[in-house]
């Protein structure tokens, strides 16, 4: 049997972040936008779809994507954080990211 490493044992999730227009503002070291138009954005617009219904119809085109080979979780794990512009206390779309990759 291999020996466990912190590595194997521990896996650090990326935080989410609020991505902001202030002036100043700068994304952290080791953040990655996941914003609309990216690859990672939500496609359904909370206004349009409503906010559970958005965040539903996200997670399966996510997990779709993730089964067809169009998405690599991997690309992610070395993030530190994710940005998006929601609110962090509301739900968001790097919630649902951030459950598939704790799940894979």
């Amino acid at each position: 049997m291999a020996e466990a490493t912190i590595e194997t044992v521990y896996r650090v999730l990326p935080q989410r972040i609020q991505r902001k227009r202030a002036k100043g503002f700068r994304l952290p070291p080791g953040a990655v936008c996941v914003l609309r138009p990216s690859k990672w954005g939500n496609p359904y617009h909370a206004q349009e779809y409503h906010l559970d219904a958005a965040m539903s119809l996200y997670s399966q085109h996510l997990r779709k994507q993730i089964a067809a080979g169009e998405l690599d979780l991997d690309e992610l794990r070395g993030a530190r954080f994710l940005a998006c512009w929601c609110p962090l206390d509301k739900p968001c779309h790097v919630d649902v990211m951030l459950e598939a990759l704790a799940d894979a």
